[in-house]
């Protein structure tokens, strides 16, 4: 199958006419979405996960363990309650991320979304939900560059198909900062995001106490723990995250 994603232009249009395509084979799908089901369960599912960070952990997970935190996290006191990705950040997962990140692809995101969304549902079922679902905002600057915030696209669809609030007004980067991505030290991506994020004091919070972050890849944390951080000092207790990819990567000190 090949996982090449044409990285033009093409915005996702809900008016279409059925039946629906698979954006990936161009089949004629079965499910309400686009993307087919022969081509999601070739994606790279995340399993066995660390509770905490969300990584693989490098044993299985006992019957009888409720939690299990990775060597990394164990003893650790983290902003960030939990991490959850659907898939790891390989082939096909980042062609896709890609062509939607990058290649305004809204169609590639819009089935990703159905599949974030699908999983956060499951999650939760009919327990606590969280009051509020927030993306990880990018700066003004970054917007018109790309037209969109492919967290805010995530998180819409998540919200509207799960009975959630969704709201992109109540965290907002106030600072313009190189890509994460770019950096090649921890302490070069924490420095990077230092006063980058404030709360938007026309937004201000009222009755939440458990948010849920979504972003499209999370590698490091660096930016989710200094989101979780700012709300933590805004009352907000519980702070968990959401991503469509978890991304694992070393960097220096």
């Amino acid at each position: 199958m090949q996982w090449q994603i044409p990285f033009e232009k093409q915005l996702f249009n809900p008016l279409q006419l059925l039946p629906t395509v698979c954006v990936v084979c161009l089949r004629q799908c079965e499910s309400d979405f686009n993307l087919c089901a022969a081509c999601v369960s070739q994606l790279p599912t995340l399993a066995n996960i660390c509770s905490r960070c969300g990584l693989p952990l490098t044993t299985e997970l006992a019957p009888f363990e409720k939690e299990r935190r990775c060597a990394a996290c164990i003893g650790l006191q983290f902003s960030v309650a939990s991490c959850r990705g659907l898939y790891h950040y390989s082939s096909p997962v980042d062609a896709l991320l890609g062509a939607f990140k990058f290649g305004g692809r809204l169609d590639v995101g819009y089935g990703l979304s159905r599949l974030l969304a699908r999983a956060i549902g499951e999650h939760y079922g009919t327990g606590s939900k969280p009051d509020l679902l927030i993306p990880v905002p990018i700066h003004t600057r970054r917007y018109l560059q790309r037209g969109f915030n492919q967290a805010w696209e995530l998180a819409k669809v998540a919200g509207k198909l799960n009975g959630i609030e969704v709201s992109n007004r109540l965290v907002i980067k106030t600072r313009h900062t190189e890509a994460q991505s770019n950096l090649a030290s921890a302490t070069e991506r924490k420095n990077n995001l230092r006063r980058a994020f404030e709360i938007n004091p026309r937004f201000p919070v009222r009755d939440v106490t458990h948010v849920t972050i979504i972003d499209d890849v999370v590698t490091t944390m660096t930016t989710v723990t200094a989101i979780a951080k700012l709300l933590q000092r805004h009352g907000i207790s519980r702070v968990e995250v959401w991503c469509v990819a978890r991304a694992s990567r070393v960097f220096g000190p």
